[in-house]
């Protein structure tokens, strides 16, 4: 691939050699970098290659423990290229009405992925992100979230991810909160979490 097509739009819609399109880090991380084309993209996904992100990579699979596909917080036709291309899912859910109520669609969305396109995938759990452990209300909200977990089959994670300016500064900067910030708080938190997840 030539340098201006290794991103996600070109393994998303079309059929490629996802080695080719892998970058590495000064931290060490496989990457395959987004672009400003997945604006568009939603008017190129069909039914043709909704698919062609799951065969892209099933070329790299065996090659890695894990490979995270980070999506936007909506469903779209990228998200659910995602899911059919997915072994699990983790959904982050804020402290907040809406995300309760946004459970329910994404369910829906990922019980119709699994009839049709990918019987394997799995919740591997709700995942509570910008926590603010003060606020009573998050702790009534996790009672929700515990029961809808329940529901869902899964569980919510026990790491929490905190609000934290730490996160923002690095999205601003484009920098590895594992180097910049190692002994913040949140950079802990996320610490957390990757144990829990290879505990499973």
């Amino acid at each position: 691939a030539k340098d201006n097509d290794k991103n996600v739009y070109t393994l998303l819609t079309e059929e490629a050699n996802a080695k080719e399109l892998i970058e590495t880090t000064e931290a060490g991380l496989d990457i395959i970098k987004s672009t400003d084309n997945l604006a568009t993209i939603e008017n190129e996904l069909n039914g043709n290659n909704i698919k062609s992100l799951k065969g892209n990579l099933a070329g790299i699979k065996n090659n890695y423990d894990y490979i995270i596909i980070d999506t936007p917080p909506a469903i779209n036709k990228v998200t659910m290229s995602a899911l059919i291309s997915a072994d699990g899912v983790i959904i982050p859910v804020l402290s907040d009405l809406y995300s309760v109520q946004g459970l329910t669609n994404l369910n829906d969305h990922i019980e119709y992925v699994k009839t049709n396109f990918n019987k394997d995938l799995k919740i591997e759990g709700l995942l509570i992100n910008q926590n603010q452990e003060r606020l009573l209300v998050n702790k009534q909200l996790e009672e929700v979230f515990n029961k809808f977990s329940k529901a869902l089959n899964t569980k919510v994670f026990k790491a929490r991810i905190r609000e934290s300016v730490v996160i923002r500064k690095n999205q601003i900067e484009q920098t590895n909160i594992f180097k910049k910030d190692k002994h913040a708080k949140v950079t802990n938190d996320y610490k957390e979490l990757i144990k829990e997840i290879i505990k499973g």
